[in-house]
């Protein structure tokens, strides 16, 4: 009988997950993330080190500062105008290809608890203004989207639609089927959403 190789790399792998979980117990990250959650960011963080090299982690820490000193030149503007969602959309461009589809809902506890709350640490650049600002960008920005999408749902060659409303809803939430379904429930009742909208959408 052939014997079964021991996978090194993948139990290596597991003890650095396991050490980097144990030490994220003793962080901020502690008071915003659940156990599993912790586990789920020590796997995160150890993905990271595979898929960013110095060069990737110094271009995102510049563009980074970029969209934080953007926000910060535009705070007195309204963070639903076209400006506003611009930049909403340049973050989620960024965060999502920061954390992947399979750890979204980390993005948005992490956005939630620690950003929203201002518990996070400082090095961000974000004060509780700037976070405000952008949270509101960031929705004007998925609502300009959902918007734009829902807005075709009756016009002829349909089939894209339903591409267009999956990727929206994977891009904002990852796997996570409670908020997509929040979102189709207030599209509802929603008066700027067309009837022909709505019927498509409860057929989803």
């Amino acid at each position: 009988r052939k014997k079964k190789s021991i996978p090194w790399e993948k139990i290596i792998k597991l003890i650095e997950v396991y050490r980097m979980t144990q030490q994220l117990e003793n962080s901020w990250l502690n008071k915003i993330l659940n156990q599993e959650e912790l586990k789920q960011y020590a796997a995160f963080e150890q993905g990271l080190k595979s898929r960013y090299n110095l060069h990737d982690k110094t271009r995102f820490e510049q563009d980074w500062k970029a969209l934080v000193a953007d926000i910060e030149k535009n705070i007195k503007n309204d963070p639903a105008s076209e400006i506003g969602i611009d930049i909403g959309k340049r973050c989620m461009t960024m965060i999502n290809g920061l954390y992947g589809k399979e750890h979204l809902n980390l993005r948005t506890k992490i956005w939630d608890e620690g950003y929203k709350k201002n518990r996070m640490p400082g090095e961000h650049g974000l004060s509780p203004k700037t976070v405000a600002w952008l949270d509101k960008a960031v929705d004007a920005y998925w609502r300009q989207r959902i918007y734009g999408i829902l807005s075709q749902v009756g016009i002829p060659a349909p089939s894209k639609i339903l591409k267009l409303w999956n990727e929206v809803l994977e891009e904002m939430y990852g796997t996570a089927e409670e908020p997509k379904k929040a979102v189709i429930t207030a599209a509802l009742t929603d008066d700027k959403v067309s009837q022909a909208a709505k019927d498509w959408l409860k057929q989803r």
